[in-house]
């Protein structure tokens, strides 16, 4: 009778593994993440969040289909056109919540029935008004 050295693998995609951390002690203890090549790059980031799961640098290898994968394509996850255009939406919203977020909490404020014209006044009348229609 001949035996197989054969071991036991897991394997989930970046999808699922979103909210999961990869060290010893934890239910995944090692993990190898293959790295599509630039033409198969569907998701842009999605290389990040899964080399963002793991804990310690030394609970993870790379595997990747293209032959010249370098120290520079590593730091360059995470990175590029797809990415600048979310950082730059994402600043276009936090100017506009600090142009407006002011304007209703005046409004708010407004609300207060207490004639201190506070915040947390105008809300508590906002909820008392509320429940009383609902």
């Amino acid at each position: 009778m001949t035996t197989l050295p054969l071991r036991v693998c897991k394997a989930i995609s970046i999808h699922k593994c979103q909210g999961i951390s990869v060290d010893n002690g934890h239910d995944w203890e090692k993990v190898v993440i293959t790295l599509p090549t630039c033409d198969q790059i569907i998701t842009p980031g999605m290389e990040l969040v899964a080399v963002s799961r793991v804990i310690d640098k030394t609970n993870f290898a790379i595997n990747s289909s293209s032959t010249t994968f370098s120290k520079h394509d590593l730091k360059r996850i995470g990175r590029g056109p797809s990415t600048n255009e979310r950082l730059k939406y994402i600043a276009e919203l936090e100017n506009l919540a600090a142009l407006t977020q002011p304007l209703f909490e005046e409004e708010i404020a407004q609300c207060d029935v207490g004639g201190r014209h506070t915040f947390d006044g105008g809300f508590d009348e906002l909820v008392r008004w509320y429940r009383s229609v609902t």
